[in-house]
């Protein structure tokens, strides 16, 4: 028993050293700025973060909403483009209360900005829109598939629950 006790006290020494040196190097991962993301990703979807904007008359994911928020009461309007679950999915923060009131409180599924125009899965929190598209992006060998109402339903729910997070 003698004899291994100081290749035994060796070995700890150096895991003791080579934990302090790995600590010590450790890099801290900063705080996220992105709470939809972290979201999405923490219910378990399959989330990347695209794009951002300040252009609602120019990068509104539904073309019909583009005419809506038009003017300048809307500079200030700040756009995140998002592939969720393989859908388009965009969080639009306004600049101030008050703004695009046709967009009810809650969600909308299969909304229209115009009697006859493209439809839009749409999700208001106050200030805050997400716009969904009703078709996945599209496959190679599969094709555009829809997004099926549960997946919808889902990102809204992680939405919402950051929504109610974010100041």
């Amino acid at each position: 028993m003698k004899p291994l006790l100081a290749p035994l006290a060796c070995g700890v020494a150096a895991a003791l050293l080579l934990y302090g040196i790995l600590s010590a190097a450790e890099r801290r991962l900063p705080k996220s700025e992105d709470p939809w993301l972290d979201a999405w990703i923490g219910d378990g979807m399959k989330a990347e973060f695209r794009s951002t904007s300040t252009e609602p008359d120019k990068h509104a994911l539904s073309s019909d909403a583009r005419e809506v928020m038009s003017g300048p009461e809307f500079a200030g309007t700040v756009l995140r483009n998002y592939i969720v679950q393989n859908t388009s999915v965009q969080v639009i923060r306004l600049p101030k209360d008050g703004l695009a009131p046709m967009i009810r409180e809650g969600r909308s599924l299969d909304f229209r900005f115009k009697e006859k125009g493209n439809v839009v899965h749409v999700c208001r929190a106050g200030r805050l829109i997400a716009f969904s598209g009703v078709q996945g992006k599209w496959i190679p060998v599969v094709g555009q598939i829809k997004t099926p109402k549960k997946t919808i339903e889902e990102i809204f729910d992680a939405f919402e629950a950051a929504a109610g997070r974010k100041p």
